[in-house]
């Protein structure tokens, strides 16, 4: 069963690499000729063939073409593969740093690498080992200089790989929230499944040094390892292309969330003020028929909260001057996290209270006390209206608060200061519709 896991992840691995760099490739036309995404290319194409040739199907294929003193080739050959990919890929990760420090780095990494090769192929051919189906055989003199070859090999892997994530966070650490992080934090997880992926080469150390052997398949944590490793780096380099989207469809299904938790508050606030919902051209209200699953659900919830601080500020005038005391009284038994988002939800249903009844009064606190003067953004203003909507529908505190400015006006009949009760000097209309037309003129 962990063959065929190992064989499986291994042919997962070649696949992801070929492919993820054919498609990368496509991907950047017109943007080939930068150094970061020609390295790219360079440890994806390598990388690959590096993996088909230590494939099952690619060993067996070269027992029965080549001699069997020449089998332990492959291995040779697929590892230097790796190596310079792995120091290609230390170089895309060098060229995100400004261009001199970057090309000085770069020529430094071609030599480390190139010295390496020469001298993991000098220590190869001097242990001499042969091949016997996945295994590599060493006789006793041989040992110590194929035990030098594994961590030569390495050593050079687990610098590329903590070159390339260090830089990686780096960047990430410089780009601000959106698909370009997420990319280079997908590729620094890459080079840490690459550092696992390595730490197989510490059981061939051993093996060598015991037996004289080392397995020259992909045992299954290093298949794996592999699998993982490519399939986040090239899910960072494409990350743009996915991202996108994705990112897209989850903020829509946010966005409809949102409007589902602001319901309570946008409902109380549109009956008692029908006017504030916004008019598209046609005339129609923006949250009519389509509502926020068949429309628009960012711009929907974009009206919302504009059409919610609306009614809040035309509502101001409606807050009985015995509001503030109540509410303070009310909220001081809640936790401390609670009391603003209750306090201003008290603040609302107190206001709707006396302007279903007709009263004002213009001399009141009105809402400064307890809605922010300043936006928070569009987000900010959701997380904070959201908390409102909770405490608007379920808060003790605020049944107390409406049940009380409910009984003080039905217990004293209105007194308005033009002689008419609850009406201003002048007019005979009182109610929400008429405070609307007030301040729409107003404006």
């Amino acid at each position: 069963m962990d063959d065929l896991v190992a064989d499986v992840a291994a042919y997962l691995a070649c696949l992801v690499s070929l492919a993820g760099t054919a498609g990368k490739l496509w991907l950047d036309r017109g943007r080939r000729s930068d150094p970061i995404l020609r390295h790219g290319y360079l440890f994806g194409a390598l990388l690959g063939t590096a993996l088909a040739l230590t494939a099952p199907v690619s060993a067996q294929l070269a027992a029965r073409v080549l001699p069997l003193s020449d089998l332990s080739l492959l291995v040779l050959a697929a590892d230097q593969l790796k190596v310079v990919a792995v120091g290609a890929l230390a170089t895309s990760a060098y060229w995100t740093l400004p261009e001199p420090v970057a090309r000085r780095s770069a020529r430094r990494q071609a030599a480390l690498t190139a010295l390496v090769c020469l001298a993991e192929v000098a220590a190869f051919l001097t242990a001499g080992p042969t091949r016997s189906g996945d295994t590599v055989v060493v006789d006793g003199s041989g040992r110590g200089a194929l035990v030098a070859y594994i961590v030569l090999f390495t050593l050079h892997c687990v610098w590329c790989l903590a070159v390339f994530g260090t830089l990686m966070v780096r960047a990430a650490g410089y780009a601000g929230p959106g698909v370009l992080r997420l990319g280079l934090l997908l590729m620094a997880a890459a080079a840490l499944a690459g550092l696992v992926w390595t730490s197989d080469n510490l059981t061939d150390i051993a093996s060598v040094l015991a037996r004289g052997t080392e397995d020259g398949a992909e045992s299954t944590l290093s298949a794996v390892s592999a699998a993982v490793c490519v399939s986040l780096g090239f899910s960072g380099g494409t990350a743009s292309t996915w991202a996108g989207p994705i990112g897209r469809r989850i903020g829509r299904r946010r966005a409809r969330r949102d409007c589902a938790r602001l319901a309570p508050l946008w409902e109380a606030v549109a009956a008692a003020l029908p006017a504030v919902e916004l008019r598209t051209r046609a005339g129609s209200a923006a949250n009519g028929a389509p509502g926020p699953a068949g429309g628009d659900a960012l711009f929907t919830r974009y009206r919302r909260v504009i059409e919610i601080r609306d009614g809040q500020l035309a509502l101001g005038v409606c807050v009985h001057p015995g509001v503030p005391g109540w509410v303070a009284l009310a909220t001081a038994p809640l936790p401390e996290h609670e009391r603003g988002s209750a306090a201003e939800a008290a603040f609302l249903a107190a206001a709707l209270e006396a302007a279903a009844l007709g009263r004002r009064f213009p001399d009141g606190p009105g809402m400064q006390g307890v809605v922010p003067p300043t936006s928070q953004g569009v987000a900010g203003e959701v997380t904070r209206l959201a908390g409102v909507a909770q405490a608007f529908r379920s808060s003790p505190a605020v049944s107390a608060v409406r049940e009380r400015v409910r009984a003080e006006l039905l217990a004293e009949p209105p007194t308005g200061p033009g002689g008419e009760p609850g009406t201003e000097p002048g007019t005979t209309e009182a109610g929400p519709a008429r405070l609307w037309a007030r301040r729409s003129d107003a404006t």
